[in-house]
């Protein structure tokens, strides 16, 4: 409060109790993996090859000023460097000097060589959730690097990206640190495996492995041979074997530091290259046609299924074997007092059974935690996980109630947002594994909503439960978690396909009606379709990584501005628009062929689109799907623009200029990183990356009096009579809106129900007729939120 730095307390024992002795002594701990190599034939000529790797062809794409902004724009305002310069200052600086720093990035790049400066890191010991704070072992170190060096190998990092998820590197097992994936995608795959088991009486034996230090115990040779070894373009992998080399940490606690020390092994947790670089060194896990891996980071849990437990033991036994080998080989250490198994069944008797790791045998639990979720054999029940989930939950109740009371404190809306980010996303975490929870698990959640929900409200005890979710706005957890999971069904639906896909492995390559317990997933989700009353949902397969290469500059042929565009609505004679445009296209896109474009959506929720071709006199029109936004319907008359420019015997091989009104469109088609509606704008991209400098996109204003662009206005007016609409597939965002849209309706429908049922809750009904979010029920004194919160509940 006054502007000093206090030293935060950590009860580690040192020599003399001094901060710098304890900093020493972290420092220590984690540099421990500098130990020798040791020496065998595979690793001599795994060494040996790394440093022949010498020769620079610069067969590389320079960096240009687009991508280094579009970078800087993702990055965050985070704890700066040895040199003290924030993304924030970076941000602000002017062009001139921009340009100095692309240079530096360039010729880095091309000489394969890092500086020095940014390869030393402050490193900070972070407290692991829920272990001993005396014990030196339960920190975690994160380092804070330089921000302009973070900032090119983030540049760096996406490239690689680009070509690793392109050329189909990893499995689709392999969910950490993944654009497009998550944790819910490993358990998914776990507790498939587990009920398809369950469902066929057999035994699933499940192993959890543990890596000691993964991240810090990283050979830095080792990881350089495999990115060589994957074809990565031979520069980048200088780059990174020179970024790997000589780096430097010292440890701070407070002001204090402690002595450098230099890491001949792992790699920086906060750094951006750390997360890909990981997946690298795991991306060859041995695999086994009887043994299925799943991993998240460091978290690896192994499943085998058989009707026989000697077999499934056997089965996994031989792969533990085979996967210590490999571990060893690439200097990976296993904490065989942590490796637990499980096993799950429906059987009464279990036999024993004996699984080692590295000659070591592991423990078998009844409980185990898992990517955040408790685990227990033999049933797969979650009773453990709801137990420990409520007596979270009720403790984190308890700060919203020490926040205000009927008569002070917070207003109404900062506690909900508190319930909903701390509480309320802790409950739902995970939530697309349990499927229909018991009555008795499932009010055991309920009760600590309705307990948040009467905290924030001020109500009493005796107010009814369906009152409660109505003037709160919180949907009633059951149907919460049926909401999430069905965004998460629409997620991957919207996933790359294949058999090697995670939605082929959970059975949603095939939609059609099952009556199979066993597809735990995909039942599920046709009970919910059937449930909300959503149609048949077309799956909209798109990869999470864009077609475009992350060096390439789309505002070559792509525009977002013209000249005398916002000037145009201004003159009243058409004549004059007309002629000002044709100057325009004539001086920018001198004999290119155009195509016009345009989307349209009315208030009956109807969407069309169309595209017009002056020179072949040609107009076509498309009903769409009425669930499309207005920008699905822009970005589908372009992708019509594009494929008949690619392949219409009159286009084909022509320079071709494509222009839109949305703007908006635009910017999603100039986006090589993260763009939404990918569906459509990975489609467009790949076909104007393989067309480039032929295909171009040109943006023009709306209703302007362009001739071109007016007439295909009316053509998608026109295009809301049509008889038939063609078969569409959604984009994400398009499928959220729907499901959105469904269970809003499902749950006011439900409300009435349980109100007219109960008899409960008529009051709050009567005065609110639909259910929806009233920002105007918060009021500026507590006293009045509640009083006015009891008058409406009754």
């Amino acid at each position: 409060m006054n502007g000093k730095q206090h030293t935060r307390s950590i009860p580690i024992i040192s020599d003399d109790n001094s901060i710098v002795s304890k900093a020493n002594i972290f420092a220590n701990h984690f540099s421990r993996f500098n130990v020798p190599t040791e020496r065998t034939r595979e690793t001599t000529e795994i060494e040996s090859t790394v440093d022949n790797l010498h020769t620079i062809q610069n067969n590389i794409t320079p960096i240009y000023m687009e991508e280094l902004l579009k970078t800087l724009k993702t990055t965050k305002d985070k704890a700066p460097g040895e040199d003290n310069i924030p993304n924030s200052m970076i941000k602000r600086l002017p062009k001139l000097i921009l340009e100095e720093l692309l240079y530096l990035f360039n010729v880095s790049l091309f000489t394969a060589v890092v500086p020095s400066a940014w390869k030393i890191g402050k490193t900070v010991p972070v407290l692991k959730p829920g272990k001993e704070p005396s014990n030196v072992e339960s920190y975690r170190p994160i380092t804070m690097l330089s921000c302009i060096g973070k900032l090119m190998e983030k540049i760096i990092t996406r490239r690689l990206e680009h070509y690793l998820e392109h050329s189909q590197t990893f499995k689709c097992s392999q969910t950490g640190f993944r654009r497009g994936r998550g944790t819910s995608d490993s358990l998914a795959i776990i507790r498939q495996t587990i009920t398809q088991s369950l469902f066929t009486r057999k035994y699933c034996l499940v192993v959890f492995l543990d890596l000691e230090g993964a991240f810090d115990s990283i050979w830095h040779k080792g990881l350089i041979y495999k990115l060589s070894k994957l074809n990565c373009n031979e520069t980048l992998v200088l780059w990174f074997k020179n970024y790997l080399e000589d780096r430097k940490i010292k440890v701070l606690i407070g002001t204090d530091s402690s002595d450098i020390k230099c890491l001949k092994r792992g790699l920086a947790q906060g750094a951006a290259a750390s997360p890909l670089l990981f997946n690298v060194m795991l991306h060859d896990l041995p695999s086994s046609p009887d043994v299925k891996i799943v991993s998240y980071a460091d978290d690896i849990t192994l499943l085998t299924t058989s009707s026989n437990l000697q077999i499934a033991s056997k089965n996994m036994q031989e792969y533990l074997n085979k996967l210590t080998t490999w571990l060893k080989k690439w200097k990976f250490l296993v904490n065989p007092t942590k490796c637990t198994f499980q096993i799950y069944t429906k059987k009464r008797f279990i036999p024993y059974t004996n699984l080692q790791v590295s000659q070591q045998t592991i423990k078998q639990v009844a409980v185990q935690k898992v990517l955040g979720i408790l685990l227990d054999a033999p049933k797969l029940t979650f009773y453990a996980h709801i137990d420990k989930l409520k007596t979270e939950s009720n403790r984190r109740v308890n700060i919203i109630r020490a926040l205000s009371s009927t008569t002070w404190g917070a207003s109404r809306t900062m506690l909900r947002r508190v319930y909903i980010s701390f509480i309320r996303s802790k409950i739902e975490y995970g939530c697309i594994i349990y499927g229909e929870l018991p009555h008795k698990q499932m009010n055991k959640l309920n009760v600590t909503q309705n307990n948040a929900m009467r905290a924030i409200l001020g109500a009493r005890k005796t107010t009814p439960i369906v009152s409660l979710e109505a003037e709160a706005h919180l949907m009633p957890l059951e149907m919460r978690f049926r909401y999430i999971s069905m965004k998460w069904f629409c997620r991957l639906l919207c996933s790359p396909d294949g058999p090697d896909e995670i939605a082929y492995e959970l059975g949603f390559h095939n939609q059609t009606a099952t009556n199979n317990s066993a597809d735990f997933f995909k039942s599920n989700f046709l009970a919910l379709k059937q449930l909300v009353q959503i149609d048949n949902i077309r799956t909209a397969p798109s990869k999470f990584v864009s077609p475009i290469h992350p060096s390439t500059n789309l505002s070559n042929i792509i525009s977002v501005d013209m000249a005398l565009g916002e000037y145009l609505p201004h003159f009243n004679n058409l004549n004059i628009t007309n002629h000002l445009f044709t100057n325009f296209i004539k001086s920018n896109y001198d004999n290119h062929l155009q195509i016009y474009t345009d989307g349209s959506k009315i208030e009956n929720g109807s969407v069309a689109a169309a595209i017009y071709i002056p020179s072949m006199d040609l107009t076509t029109t498309w009903l769409l799907n009425p669930a499309h936004s207005i920008l699905g319907a822009e970005l589908f008359a372009i992708y019509k623009a594009c494929e008949l420019a690619t392949y219409h015997r009159k286009l084909c091989g022509k320079q071709v200029v494509i222009l839109s009104d949305c703007k908006s469109a635009l910017y999603l088609l100039r986006n090589p990183i993260n763009p939404s509606y990918k569906y459509l704008t990975f489609k467009i991209q790949s076909i104007l990356t393989d067309n480039l400098s032929r295909i171009n996109l040109q943006w023009l204003k709306s209703h302007a009096g362009i001739k071109g662009n007016e007439i295909a206005d009316r053509a998608a007016n026109i295009g809301h009579n049509n008889e038939r609409s063609v078969l569409t597939s959604l984009c994400y965002e398009e499928m959220i809106n729907l499901v959105n849209t469904k269970f809003h309706s499902y749950w006011n429908a439900n409300w009435k129900l349980r109100v007219s049922l109960s008899g409960k809750g008529r009051f709050a009904s009567t005065i609110l007729d639909t259910l929806k979010y009233r920002q105007y029920l918060s009021l500026d004194s507590r006293r009045l939120e509640c009083v006015t919160a009891r008058l409406r509940m009754g």
